[in-house]
């Protein structure tokens, strides 16, 4: 498999995907769930469909791009000062599009997804904004914003803009420049928040102001962009007392508009528009909803569990079944990759060789030959559900019998206990860590049985682990004792691995369940001693080199 097709089956596997997104923005992503939202820190997508279209793929990169976006380069102490429902609305429309510019210039390949995004929320004819006056002004703030990056928007603007004409002349010229002062220059979300309240202090003096409609001179909008730039460099205080002073036409045209502008400053968050972001995370919500849990995926997430140090006779017994199959395994690792050398017709003079010239054989030099190393990273996924309460002792002494021998012989190791603790979003699909890979081996293996299988879970989140490895191959083992909680799950999780060249084997406790889904290479032991023997098959099979 060459690396770019490798790298199109990570893209089209949206566990793998939202994880690479994650690393390259350093924030979470996590999947599982009913619901699509972000607390600041962490972006959390529901369950994810098995069976999706392109369209969906691209939603999905939007709105991890667009909460990504937001958790790098939003002040979020500055919402704390927002005074209204409605200051809040405009404002999240121009953070909206700061930060996605922001995410824009570190990552250009956002651009893509967020110009998209726009498309398909703006450009759908399904989609079309109301006919409710009290949003009217919305909707055409929120479209002027969204044309800057999308020209196509523009004739809808025009279209708004003229119905708001009609109601509130003036309002959209004073509105447009402080845009302009804006698209120029905003740098943080505190300025964002400053043209807001501009915003909101516009609306304010049309909500006071009305009088017979006036039609709108050509030249009207450069002066009024002028003056309403000049009147921006005021404080909020000194700008409504020269808004007061000032003589001119009215911003709404009779009594009915300026009410209506009056009830869109005390509406209520409920009774405003939804914005894109909750737009977009309720259209992925719906997508699975009514999805049954066998055709969702849903990756772990990492959990508390108690972990001690194994005792001391579970230590000696360990070292003992295994001991034979460190030496074994290190000679056979020694022979495949042995330096040695060869006569050639070129290299090194050998002084030993030399004897060939009396029968005209040219090959009297010492050529080094030298397999590829292992460059290996190997990943031991145990299984620690309740149905492992008689066999765990056996499961914890063959995981660390078997991390110790690998980790003796310079391979990258990592091992991971399933479940952890049951969580309520995401019932027992949790994994607890014992060693991530670059950390030094220890004993604490010791841990109790309980919870349900969830190896589909739990190799998603393994693989995301293993992905930004360095290492060339990258492989998974997997100790358990049964049948995973759905089969489905843990197939297409294994399909997954397959497409991205993470090897998969498995050790059976007790149990012939994973030969099944792992055929032609996995093993079942019934006692440690059993172990040895086994482990050294697979290990041979796995990484020693077939030529």
């Amino acid at each position: 498999m060459t690396t770019s097709t490798r790298h199109r089956h990570i893209l089209r596997s949206l566990p793998l995907l939202a994880s690479a997104l994650g690393r390259r923005y350093g924030v979470t992503i996590r999947i599982g769930g009913t619901e699509a939202y972000t607390d600041g820190n962490v972006i959390q997508l529901p369950a994810l469909p098995v069976q999706y279209d392109e369209s969906f793929i691209n939603l999905v990169r939007g709105y991890t791009d667009h909460e990504a976006a937001h958790i790098r380069h939003t002040d979020f102490d500055v919402l704390k000062r927002v005074q209204s429902p409605l200051e809040r609305h405009v404002f999240n429309i121009l953070e909206d599009w700061r930060v996605e510019n922001a995410m824009s210039t570190i990552y250009p390949g956002s651009r893509r997804n967020f110009r998209w995004l726009i498309r398909y929320h703006f450009l759908n004819p399904d989609r079309e904004p109301g006919n409710d006056k009290g949003t009217l002004v919305l909707d055409w703030l929120l479209l002027t914003v969204r044309s800057w990056d999308e020209p196509d928007l523009h004739s809808r603007c025009r279209k708004l803009g003229a119905m708001m004409d009609i109601g509130w002349p003036w309002l959209r010229l004073h509105i447009e420049a402080i845009l302009h002062t804006m698209q120029g220059h905003c740098p943080d979300s505190r300025s964002c928040l400053q043209y807001a309240r501009q915003v909101i202090d516009l609306l304010k003096r049309a909500s006071c102001e009305c009088g017979s409609t006036e039609e709108v001179p050509p030249s009207a909008p450069n002066k009024n962009k002028q003056a309403a730039s000049s009147s921006l460099d005021c404080a909020p205080s000194e700008r409504s007392a020269s808004h007061g002073a000032q003589s001119g036409p009215p911003f709404s045209s009779d009594a009915h508009h300026a009410e209506v502008l009056q009830k869109l400053l005390r509406a209520s968050e409920d009774n405003l528009p939804e914005d894109m972001s909750g737009v977009t995370g309720r259209s992925i919500a719906a997508s699975v909803q009514n999805t049954p849990d066998s055709a969702t995926l849903v990756v772990a997430q990492e959990g508390a569990k108690t972990i001690t140090k194994l005792a001391p006779d579970a230590l000696w017994e360990a070292e003992q079944a295994t001991a034979g199959m460190r030496a074994r395994f290190h000679g056979l690792l020694q022979s495949a990759h042995f330096v040695r050398g060869s006569n050639a017709r070129r290299g090194r003079l050998d002084t030993h060789a030399l004897h060939r010239t009396a029968v005209d054989d040219p090959r009297i030099f010492l050529r080094q030959i030298q397999r590829p190393g292992i460059n290996t990273a190997v990943h031991i996924l145990m299984d620690c559900s309740g149905s492992m309460r008689k066999r765990i002792h056996l499961a914890s002494q063959a995981t660390y019998a078997v991390a110790k021998a690998l980790d003796h012989t310079g391979i990258n190791i990592g091992v991971t206990a399933f479940p952890a603790t049951y969580q309520k979003q995401i019932g027992w699909a949790s994994v607890r860590p014992l060693i991530r890979h670059g950390e030094r081996m220890h004993t604490e293996f010791s841990l109790a049985s309980g919870g349900s299988t969830p190896l589909g879970p739990a190799l998603w989140w393994v693989m995301q682990q293993m992905l930004p490895l360095q290492e060339s191959r990258k492989i998974v083992l997997i100790i358990t004792d049964g049948d995973p909680d759905c089969s489905s799950a843990a197939k297409e999780a294994i399909a997954a691995a397959q497409k991205t060249e993470i090897e998969l084997y498995g050790i059976g406790i007790m149990s012939s369940s994973i030969t099944e889904l792992i055929p032609r290479k996995s093993q079942v032991i019934w006692t440690l001693p059993g172990l040895a023997p086994a482990m050294l098959s697979i290990l041979k099979q796995a990484l020693l080199p077939t030529s």
